[in-house]
């Protein structure tokens, strides 16, 4: 049974659509009642509220995932620098996440010489199958988990694994379940999951074997839920480690840590999703303004151009981008019951002064409430423009408020998922006290100043227009007439 464990796995590795895994446990006797058990996600039936509620975009769904595959990361380091528990509470280790980065992957320069390669090798997001709705693989040599317990971790739901760990992303310990939503239809949604404890932290006394599950939504009397599956005893899947697993499409292999395939996820642009404004890679830019670690997207689905990117985040690449950065200064700000925080504010060179900034300057997102490198939510544009009274300098600023230590009574700033603010009084106390921050005459001089340059732009734009409407009357008389032109547009002998 073991061998078959493994067998019916690099099956399910192997499909790319929710179509061949319905198909295979439909007519593979292996999923039959006598030899599969499927139990309810987190242990209990009534689970799609919990599982569906989190989130309500299907990027930030998959970034949650990255953000656990981060925290595991930074748990296999812990186990093997310190030798001791993440949520230990020993002194030495570290307070922050930041710290922890520090400590044990070294400093945000050592991390950037060898970005794109140390992502390739620890932190990878794939994309294969259909190209209108991809299936993704998110492979992390983190932790990892031996296959008893998969069940009290990865499928699971509440209980408090991190909440004594002080250098991680995620506290609600929710598993990244999220994701399993935007995963193939309403009848054909699955998860698979791959696991093995790394191999320097697993216990020595007994065998480290791969574990795995298949999640997927079901339904009872027309309500869903969500379930996975283990052996007729309730025991996780399990075999026995004799080399590592070779993913297709990659140069690495994978030997421990955690491997999560969502087929056919839905993507708002399911094109490249390395490439383009409005890609999976630009979502997580966007989301992760500073990734704390870099992540390494590759998209195997025959797309013509660059199908590689490595994530740093955006703040990250506008600080590496120097030359199209005018300003970058960080003042204090009272903010009603969130309390004084730094704002970094940091302006874009003009559009007549520098290359590179169009990209930018588009971006409709402005101002980002961050913490450990995560968008917690934002405000647009159109909140400087508008509201703020800064109609020239809103398209270049890009504004960074400090959310790290919120006090935990005001948490309920944010909704649960991470993605946006509630709707709450202390939220529009915020955003009154944000108003008279950018009352600062530090903005009212940029503004100014860009009203001006936009105006000597537009000054220049008319002149090589006037030129080319001459040239071209000149080149042809006729248009004189038909433009309705005057006699400022003097035609040369010969050409009337």
């Amino acid at each position: 049974m073991i061998e078959r464990n493994s067998q019916i796995l690099f099956k399910l590795l192997s499909y790319s659509s929710s179509d061949e895994i319905d198909h295979h446990i439909k007519n593979d006797s292996f999923f039959n009642e006598a030899n599969c058990k499927w139990k309810p996600y987190g242990g209990r039936e009534n689970n799609a509220g919990q599982v569906e509620g989190q989130m309500k975009s299907s990027s930030n769904a998959l970034v949650e995932k990255l953000t656990n595959s981060i925290d595991a990361l930074l748990m296999r380091r812990c186990y093997e620098v310190e030798g001791a528990a993440p949520d230990s509470k020993d002194p030495k280790l570290p307070k922050s996440l930041s710290e922890a980065i520090n400590k044990y992957f070294g400093n945000e320069d050592e991390i950037n010489k060898k970005r794109s390669d140390w992502a390739k090798h620890h932190l990878v997001v794939l994309a294969e199958g259909d190209k209108k709705k991809p299936t993704l693989t998110v492979i992390d040599r983190g932790e990892g988990q031996s296959p008893e317990r998969i069940q009290n971790t990865i499928v699971h739901l509440s209980g408090s694994i991190k909440q004594n760990v002080d250098f991680v992303f995620g506290k609600y310990h929710q598993g990244g379940s999220a994701a399993i939503r935007f995963c193939g239809s309403k009848a054909r949604c699955y998860q698979l999951v791959l696991s093995r404890r790394a191999e320097t932290i697993a216990d020595k006394s007994k065998p480290n074997d791969y574990g795995w599950t298949l999640v997927r939504r079901n339904y009872k009397s027309r309500t869903a839920f969500y379930e996975y599956c283990t052996d007729k005893d309730g025991s996780t899947f399990s075999f026995k480690f004799e080399k590592s697993l070779k993913i297709d499409g990659l140069d690495i292999e994978f030997a421990d840590g955690c491997l999560i395939k969502l087929y056919d996820y839905y993507l708002d642009n399911p094109s490249n999703i390395t490439f383009g404004r409005k890609s999976l890679a630009f979502d997580i830019d966007q989301k992760l303004q500073k990734s704390p670690l870099p992540i390494y997207l590759q998209d195997m689905r025959g797309w013509r151009g660059d199908t590689k990117y490595t994530i740093a985040g955006l703040l990250r690449r506008i600080e590496d981008n120097k030359d199209i950065v005018a300003d970058d200064i960080t003042l204090p700000a009272g903010l009603g019951e969130v309390g004084v925080r730094n704002i970094r504010c940091i302006r874009l060179k003009h559009i007549s002064d520098a290359k590179g900034v169009d990209s930018y300057k588009s971006q409709r997102e402005k101002l980002f409430y961050i913490e450990n490198g995560l968008a917690l939510g934002c405000e647009t544009e159109s909140f400087l423009r508008t509201d703020c009274e800064l109609p020239a300098l809103a398209p270049y600023l890009f504004c960074y408020i400090d959310m790290s230590d919120i006090p935990v009574e005001l948490a309920n700033l944010f909704h649960a998922g991470r993605e946006e603010f509630a709707h709450t009084d202390d939220y529009r106390t915020l955003k009154d006290r944000l108003k008279t921050f950018f009352e600062n005459e530090i903005f009212e001089k940029w503004d100014k100043e860009y009203q001006e340059k936009s105006s000597a732009s537009a000054n220049e734009d008319n002149k090589e227009l006037d030129k080319l409407i001459e040239k071209a009357i000149v080149d042809d008389p006729e248009l004189k007439e038909l433009l309705g032109i005057g006699e400022e547009i003097k035609i040369p002998k010969g050409k009337e």
